[in-house]
């Protein structure tokens, strides 16, 4: 850890030397100032943690160097030094920014970094947060952007939702082919923003076709009932290849000559010839026309193709009445479900910004009390009793062993959990990896008045596993029983090979005649700090880490791990090993698959 930089400003030379030697004595990097104007002027300069600020200084006092520093860096701790005795004083110094204050004379020296220590604490407690603040705020920023990405999504999809919805309403409505190419027109000029649209039917001769629908601004020549040669290019490319043809210049393209004089008095910029196929057979050509140049994206392409083939499917016959519906009712669906894949989503990150914050308050509360009692127990150690000393070292040393134990499961989890927790596979003999452990252990149980009994099956065949992390997950399984086994009981731990489904495996078990576990506590007993009933009693050591890292250990061996528990009886675990190996599982017994 760096060492901490405090600026000590006081116009008492004496004074201003006493507190920077005495806060270089204890670890932190101390700059003196002799007044208030040059205690800004270097707090300006430097980067400090804290600052250490007389009141009462000639020029520039302390409350003005507090308010001061509160505008230009309020994240930084500033301690007032009053020798005023005037309570007003301090008040009003707090009341301007100032984070604690000290009182002259000095007379215990200690009490100057218990305070340094208590804002530097609140400092980094402050900066933590508001940096979770801000991942908080980056995350909600990019739903944002993906709610607004998927709102625009829907909108369009609605437009064409809502376009195709009354082209199927209309065909609900009337058994009129005209009406329905009438709506036709009407909703894709209205969706598409166009000032003309039209639609045709092959005449009854099969020469022509025939305009018999249209949408038009009030300033728009109707062309209601002109026919159109089926020998036209543009009209044959649209029946042949029954495709949507686009003329990009409708002034200038050379299949158009013909009707040259036409669009030219109608100012028509571009058109757009999309065919309504029925069973391979163009029913009718819809032809959309702009004044300004314009493309269309694929949304729109989406919509025409989409409301012409609705259009197409109406003009059939009353029989498709039931298929259309289906079309709509299945546009309406997708809609739902992508507005419920939205709501999950926004749910789903809901839960993990709450499943940080409960996992960051655990945490918390975890440091927090082998923390208080170091701390306790090294004051004690420079106040107390010298013949108590020896008693204090001993519970220090238990609660930094503690804390480390902590630290160490809180960085397995945290491997886990970003998966770079990565097994070092070797062939793994599971009876050799025990059969040690047991050896290691035997006298630990031992000398807790425990039997540590050890059954391992013959030629049981070798799995491709980490050992480092198998052993792992047996000592935190033996440690529990330990624990939780009174004197004179008994832990077996066993192997054998099992054939489940047809699969082979390979297993442990780690049983014990222990106090048991309730049904209700079994389902949480592998969360992360959980830690049940018999703990609470029994005041066994742990940090109800162990079985989730267990559990993740196990997972990235694709096994899993089970529990058998009854209150009074005691409780097995057994742990599933996937054992891909030749032959014919000799050795290996059938079992029923069990939850």
């Amino acid at each position: 850890m760096s060492q901490k930089k405090i600026l000590v400003i006081d116009d008492e030379l004496l004074l201003r030397r006493a507190l920077a030697d005495y806060l270089r004595e204890c670890g932190y990097h101390a700059v003196t100032a002799a007044d208030g104007a040059e205690g800004l002027s270097t707090a300006r300069a430097q980067h400090f943690d804290a600052i250490l600020v007389d009141l009462r200084m000639p020029r520039v006092d302390g409350l003005e160097v507090v308010a001061t520093l509160k505008v230009e860096q309020p994240e930084l701790p500033v301690v007032v030094v009053s020798g005023t005795g005037v309570l007003q004083d301090v008040i009003e110094a707090v009341r301007r920014g100032a984070w604690d204050y000290v009182t002259k004379p000095v007379r215990d020296m200690d009490e100057i970094t218990v305070i340094i220590e208590r804002v530097l604490e609140r400092a980094r407690l402050i900066a933590e947060r508001d940096r979770y603040q801000h991942e908080i705020e980056d995350l909600n920023c990019a739903l944002g952007i993906t709610v607004a990405r998927q709102t625009e999504d829907l909108r369009i999809q609605n437009r064409e939702l809502t376009a195709l919805n009354h082209i199927i309403s209309a065909a609900t409505t009337t058994l009129d082919p005209v009406e329905i190419l009438r709506v036709l027109c009407t909703e894709l000029a209205l969706a598409l923003s166009l000032p003309y649209t039209v639609a045709t039917i092959t005449d009854l001769d099969n020469s022509c076709l025939r305009i018999v629908a249209e949408y038009g601004r009030y300033d728009c020549e109707s062309l209601l009932d002109l026919t159109v040669s089926l020998t036209e290019p543009i009209v044959t490319d649209v029946l042949q290849h029954q495709l949507p043809l686009f003329i990009e210049d409708a002034q200038q393209d050379a299949r158009l000559d013909n009707q040259r004089a036409a669009f030219s008095r109608r100012q028509t910029a571009t058109l757009l010839l999309v065919p309504v196929v029925v069973r391979g057979r163009v029913m009718s050509i819809l032809g959309l026309e702009t004044t300004v140049p314009r493309v269309y994206d694929d949304h729109d392409m989406s919509l025409i193709v989409n409301a012409a083939a609705a259009a197409g499917q109406a003009l059939e016959a009353l029989n498709l009445h039931r298929e259309l519906r289906m079309h709509a009712d299945a546009l309406e669906a997708t809609v739902a479900q992508r507005t419920a894949e939205l709501s999950v989503a926004l749910e789903q990150a809901q839960a993990a910004d709450k499943a940080k914050s409960q996992f960051l308050s655990s945490v918390s509360h975890e440091l927090r009390t082998p923390l208080a009692s170091i701390r306790l127990y090294l004051g004690l150690l420079s106040q107390g009793r010298v013949e108590h000393r020896q008693r204090y070292l001993e519970s220090l040393a238990r609660e930094v062993e503690r804390l480390q134990v902590l630290i160490e499961e809180l960085l397995d989890i945290s491997r886990l959990d970003l998966e770079k927790t990565a097994p070092q596979w070797q062939s793994v003999d599971l009876n050799a990896l025990l059969a040690t452990l047991v050896e290691d252990r035997t006298r630990l149980f031992t000398e807790r008045g425990l039997h540590l009994h050890l059954d391992t099956a013959t030629e049981l065949p070798p799995i491709a596993a980490d050992p480092a992390l198998l052993e792992q997950v047996a000592t935190n399984l033996l440690t529990n029983a330990l624990n939780y086994t009174q004197p004179g009981g008994d832990v077996w731990l066993s192997t054998m090979a099992v054939i489940q489904e047809a699969h082979p495996w390979v297993i442990f078990k780690v049983r014990d005649n222990g106090p048991g576990i309730a049904p209700e506590e079994q389902e949480q007993l592998f969360q992360r700090f959980y830690r049940g009933e018999a703990a609470r009693v029994s005041k066994a050591p742990g940090t109800g880490l162990g079985l989730a890292i267990s559990q993740g250990v196990i997972n990235l061996h694709h096994g899993r791990i089970t529990l058998e528990s009854d209150l009074g009886k005691g409780s097995t675990f057994c742990v599933w090993l996937p054992c891909e190996h030749s032959g014919n599982g000799q050795g290996a017994s059938e079992v029923t698959p069990k939850n």
